[in-house]
């Protein structure tokens, strides 16, 4: 079984159920910290519709908060939500552009990361 995570028709992350779970939970949590929705629309039966351009202002503020933080436990919290929601993003078709040096460095950081996001 599998989580799904689509746009539309199109599936572009299909976690086992555990790691869809621990992701959807994690990015929830970030969300409601940071008092941004996430995009992720619940679908009963392991099911998330993502609604693109709530999606990409849930992955830019918290880019921006990393960035306006600069605090090394905030990173280590985010990055547990952050590489994954951008490469999703990215995905849905919209590239993630840093706006300083720091977030421009994070980003090839996660391009560096080559974590491979499983679709059918």
């Amino acid at each position: 079984m599998s989580y799904l995570f689509d746009v539309g028709d199109e599936t572009v992350w299909m976690p086992d159920l555990r790691l869809g779970a621990l992701y959807a939970g994690m990015a929830e949590t970030v969300g409601t910290a940071l008092e941004c929705p996430t995009g992720l629309i619940a679908i009963p039966g392991e099911l998330y519709q993502i609604d693109v351009p709530a999606f990409e202002d849930f992955v830019r503020t918290v880019l921006a908060y990393r960035e306006q933080r600069q605090d090394d436990l905030v990173d280590r919290l985010l990055d547990g939500v952050l590489p994954i929601s951008v490469l999703m993003l990215e995905r849905c078709g919209v590239s993630v552009e840093g706006r300083t040096e720091r977030e421009r460095r994070y980003l090839a950081e996660v391009s560096g990361m080559r974590l491979r996001l499983v679709a059918p």
